[in-house]
């Protein structure tokens, strides 16, 4: 996961929604626990009224069948059986809508298209994976900086991500880096003024001296 399946049927539903007068709509699966509650998402989705007397595959299909929509269906892995199950029937009996479903595992369907959707590249020069780093990490901390001294850096953090544009594990590496160097900080900013008052405190050893000096204490024509 976090390869940026969703991102990109997201992105694709946009780009196609003037193809689709009844418009696009994204499933989440991801939450669902229970796999015989797919068919319910999109009863759910679509604001449909229960109907004893039919099936929700009966449901959706009368409600589907001479519509021309997309439907984004994300996240199937853990529902992989139930989520076929709805993808087959909906194309079978609803010829107008297109179905788009991402998952780590291939629905096995009859005239499937899968598309593979690898992790970006990396190498010491940088490369896709650290350009959309940036791009995301930049969202974070706006201030950051893709100098020679960073450079090493931000190509392991993609490394250590495998090229995977997961926002949340981008964020959280930048803010955990952000903290770290900010430790380094404020270790550096107490070093210096440790330093200063131990100084200080090795001036004040002088300062009553000094003072009295000043004041004509203690020398022989202060009387």
């Amino acid at each position: 996961g976090g390869v940026g399946k969703t991102r990109l049927a997201i992105q694709v539903g946009y780009e196609l929604l003037e193809l689709y007068p009844q418009g696009v709509w994204l499933v989440e699966l991801a939450p669902l626990a229970n796999p015989e509650l797919v068919p319910q998402a999109l009863i759910t989705l679509f604001g449909l009224p229960d109907d004893a007397r039919r099936s929700a595959w009966m449901v959706l299909a009368d409600y589907l069948r001479e519509k021309t929509t997309l439907l984004i269906l994300d996240n199937c892995e853990h529902v992989l059986a139930e989520a076929a199950a709805l993808v087959d029937a909906i194309v079978k009996h609803c010829p107008r809508v297109t179905v788009l479903a991402t998952s780590r595992a291939r629905l096995g369907l009859s005239g499937e298209q899968v598309m593979s959707v690898d992790p970006l590249a990396v190498d010491s020069s940088g490369g896709p994976a650290v350009t959309l780093f940036l791009d995301r990490a930049r969202a974070v901390r706006p201030d950051l900086d893709h100098g020679p001294a960073n450079r090493d850096a931000i190509v392991t953090v993609c490394r250590q991500l495998d090229g995977l544009a997961h926002d949340r594990r981008l964020q959280d590496v930048v803010r955990e880096q952000h903290e770290e160097q900010e430790g380094h900080r404020h270790h550096r900013r107490r070093t210096q003024a440790g330093g200063q008052a131990h100084e200080d405190h090795h001036g004040e050893s002088h300062e009553p001296a000094d003072l009295r000096d000043q004041r004509g204490e203690g020398r022989p024509d202060a009387q």
